[in-house]
């Protein structure tokens, strides 16, 4: 499955509900904000008052982890793309010297 199908289903099922019903973020510029342009601090009041509340936050919830969306908030979260770690070797401990 490529990128554009990853969530496809999730974000059908979304579209269908929000013909029944309107999201307390429904034209709330922030929820499609990049992740990086977003306080920390605001999406944590966000996510309490306005997404926790949400009758959609489930479907929304489930396209965010299935596809994991650069931009906007989805359920309360932001997703971007994960940094490699980059490990530093654990240096080795020198050969203990042998007393003859």
């Amino acid at each position: 499955m490529d990128r554009t199908e990853r969530g496809a289903a999730e974000y059908r099922a979304l579209t269908d509900a929000l013909n029944d019903t309107t999201p307390p973020c429904t034209d709330d510029p922030r929820f499609i904000l990049e992740a990086h342009e977003i306080h920390r601090d605001e999406l944590s009041h966000l996510r309490l008052t306005l997404c926790r509340v949400c009758p959609l936050r489930p479907l929304c919830a489930a396209y965010g982890e299935r596809a994991r969306p650069t931009a906007g908030i989805w359920a309360g979260r932001t997703y971007t793309a994960r940094q490699a770690r980059t490990q530093t070797p654990t240096p080795t401990a020198a050969p203990a010297a042998t007393h003859l």
